[in-house]
């Protein structure tokens, strides 16, 4: 599992499954800081690293899993979507 650090300069995503834009909108509305994640079972997306699980979960509607991180918890979103790093290039452009 692999997610930013805190301290490491953070890549925006545009993120197309409503319920990861509704957990984003959620998240920030709740004043988490989301971050992307590539978790498990391939599923990539954002999330939150909370130390009280219920800090995420209370905060939205959205259907979410966790996992344990020793002390703190990481939340996201159930559903699998799909995620494009802003600045990166559509590998279909430019082909003819």
């Amino acid at each position: 599992m692999d997610f930013e650090e805190e301290d490491e300069p953070e890549d925006e995503y545009i993120y197309d499954e409503p319920d990861h834009v509704r957990f984003v909108e959620d998240m920030t509305a709740a004043g988490l800081r989301t971050r992307h994640y590539s978790g498990r079972w391939y599923w990539e997306g954002p999330a939150v690293v909370v130390e009280d699980l219920q800090d995420a979960l209370g905060a939205t509607k959205v259907r979410c899993q966790w996992d344990n991180l020793a002390r703190d918890w990481i939340v996201y979103p159930k559903a699998y979507g799909t995620a494009r790093r802003i600045g990166d290039e559509d590998e279909s452009e430019g082909l003819t």
